[in-house]
């Protein structure tokens, strides 16, 4: 199974980063590559739980982008990321109709 720990790059971020909930995003989403197959009475919390995330993440993108105005590659990143889950989550909204 691929984990976190296993791809240099995704750790690094985390590292980066440094917040658990985008570390729980990127393993829901790592999880979602080894078994894209969510039983339908997870998807919904998986999606409400990766969106909460995305919000977070972009409000926390805000703050860097306003308030900060120091860190330009942390913004970027979080940006992207917020991009990256609402991508799966408009596609785990998908699955779940």
């Amino acid at each position: 199974m691929t984990t976190l720990e296993g791809i240099k790059e995704l750790k690094d971020l985390n590292e980066y980063i440094d917040d658990e909930d985008l570390e729980t995003a990127l393993n829901t989403l790592l999880k979602l590559i080894t078994k894209p197959d969510l039983p339908h009475q997870v998807l919904g919390p998986t999606i409400v739980q990766l969106q909460a995330i995305s919000g977070k993440l972009k409000i926390m993108a805000s703050v860097e982008t306003h308030l900060y105005k120091k860190d330009r590659a942390k913004k970027n990143l979080l940006y992207t990321m917020c991009d990256v889950i609402d991508s799966n989550v408009q596609a785990l909204k998908y699955l779940s109709k």
